[in-house]
């Protein structure tokens, strides 16, 4: 996207730092079992099942300063058609966090990525 629509960018005033943080290096990857280590060391009062609500997501957020992606969520708390590790009770499901508490599921196969 910088590539493409720096000058749209600068036109309208949008701080670029951040945004070439997060498009110069890989995003951190965490499992969901670090996330639910992470947010009980920060006070949340989560279990290994659950799945994360905004505050979570942000507080997970605020530790990196580009988006994190957070995977093999329990196949429980995840939707029906996400994908499964085969005999776990683990999904190959993903999630990134871009911050206050944005997020976007990563779970559709790769022939529909293109």
């Amino acid at each position: 996207m910088l590539d493409r629509r720096r000058e749209e960018l600068k036109r309208v005033e949008r701080d670029l730092k951040p945004l070439e943080a997060a498009a110069s290096t890989p995003y951190p990857r965490i499992t969901y079992d670090d996330a639910i280590a992470r947010l009980k060391a920060k006070g949340f009062e989560v279990k290994w099942g659950d799945d994360f609500g905004g505050d979570e997501e942000t507080a997970l957020s605020s530790e990196f300063d580009r988006p994190v992606m957070v995977h093999r969520y329990p196949t429980a708390c995840k939707a029906f058609y996400m994908k499964q590790d085969s005999g776990a009770a683990r999904g190959r499901a993903m999630r990134r966090y871009a911050g206050a508490g944005r997020s976007r599921r990563d779970h559709r196969r790769r022939s529909a990525r293109r």
